[in-house]
């Protein structure tokens, strides 16, 4: 059976959200970095090194916002899924309570085919 937490899906939508924030942060930090050592020639391998992480830490934080962006989306349909389905049974009960259970009387058409010799 497969089954949907939604408390479980907001938590980690949230802690994709600050890591996101906090490689958003990391990439700031190293382009800080590069631009005060780029000036100096002697740190020319550091720079393209450093270049190279951040380029890694920018595809890594597209990637995360792409999971949470289905993280998001699934959280989003199941709920939806959730309240139809809710929508749907009350409108089926809405429905069912004004019908009765009442006993319906069959003397009525046992003595009518009585009377016509029906078999």
């Amino acid at each position: 059976m497969f089954t949907v937490s939604i408390q479980a899906l907001a938590a980690s939508s949230q802690e994709m959200q600050q890591m996101v924030r906090e490689l958003g942060r990391r990439i700031e930090q190293i382009k800080d970095i590069v631009s005060s050592i780029r000036r100096s020639s002697a740190y020319g391998g550091v720079v393209h090194a450093l270049g190279a992480y951040k380029d890694r830490l920018e595809e890594e934080r597209g990637q995360l916002v792409q999971m949470m962006a289905a993280l998001n989306e699934i959280q989003e349909i199941y709920l939806r899924c959730e309240r139809r389905l809710t929508d749907y049974g009350e409108q089926t009960w809405r429905a069912s309570r004004h019908r009765t259970m009442s006993v319906v009387d069959l003397t009525d058409i046992r003595e009518a085919i009585l009377d016509h010799n029906i078999r």
